[in-house]
């Protein structure tokens, strides 16, 4: 019986669920979460607990029923597509409360059950950590959040033996994708993005991960002796971080991104 526990969060579907999967197979003792508990109830984990990481007193209770941890898998998240100047504060303000405040409730609960382990905290940010499209401004700028405070954390848990990594899969596929499909409902009344919508909503998705494929990747990760404080996955991922190194000036990035995000002349 292994003696590795792993807490996943947002385990109920998609990448979570992948992982939890992959991480049990490999003999972790892993410990499933999500704000819905009965949506695990066919996940085949050594425990599955209640975890809503917006609410402070759920992640504080997770935190004391599930004790000693070795890795912590900040999982749960929230798409969203649309111009910044018609999505609504409120819905912004949900998806950070989600995506950028939900690992930090996280990591304060367990923090100390990590340093007791020198444990591994993995980040799940996304290419558009890396780099923030038209239309995904809001979601970009949630994972650029991410990707700062697991510089910090890197910094500071590392002092204690703690390793963070944050992991940038390219667009996977799973019921998350559905968020990030263009409407009509997005635009102004004037239709001062009436283009960029229709591009976006006629665009399919490049080189699309499957679940699994990440999973293996962060599994590896928390197995491997080192991890690296960014992992891409997939070709998009992969291409983003190179283009992003290798092309400095922001003006010929934007560029780049125009062109392969927006119709021409745009």
């Amino acid at each position: 019986m292994s003696t590795r526990t792993a807490v996943i969060t947002g385990a109920s579907r998609g990448i979570g669920r992948a992982i939890s999967v992959e991480l049990a197979r490999r003999d972790w003792h892993v410990v499933a979460t999500a704000r819905n508990v009965a949506d695990l109830n066919d996940l085949d984990v050594a425990a599955r607990v209640r975890l809503d990481v917006t609410d402070d007193e759920s992640v504080r209770a997770a935190a004391e029923q599930i004790g000693a941890v070795d890795a912590i898998v900040n999982n749960a998240g929230l798409g969203l597509l649309g111009p910044i100047e018609t999505t609504s504060i409120d819905t912004i303000s949900e998806l950070f409360d989600v995506n950028v405040l939900g690992p930090i409730r996280v990591v304060q609960a367990f923090g100390k059950a990590l340093r007791d382990s020198s444990g591994t905290i993995v980040n799940v940010s996304s290419l558009l950590g890396r780099a923030a499209p038209p239309l995904i401004g809001p979601y970009s700028a949630s994972k650029w959040a991410l990707e700062g405070l697991s510089e910090a954390m890197r910094h500071e848990f590392g002092h204690h033996g703690v390793r963070v990594v944050a992991v940038q899969p390219g667009i996977v596929a799973t019921d998350a994708t559905a968020l990030f499909v263009a409407t009509p409902e997005m635009d102004t009344p004037e239709g001062a993005y009436a283009a960029l919508l229709a591009h976006s909503g006629s665009r399919p998705p490049a080189a699309v991960l499957e679940p699994d494929e990440v999973a293996i990747a962060v599994a590896d990760a928390l197995d491997a002796a080192h991890v690296p404080p960014r992992l891409p996955i997939g070709a998009m991922a992969e291409g983003i971080a190179q283009l992003r190194t290798g092309t400095p000036d922001d003006e010929a990035f934007d560029a780049v991104v125009r062109e392969m995000f927006a119709p021409a002349g745009w």
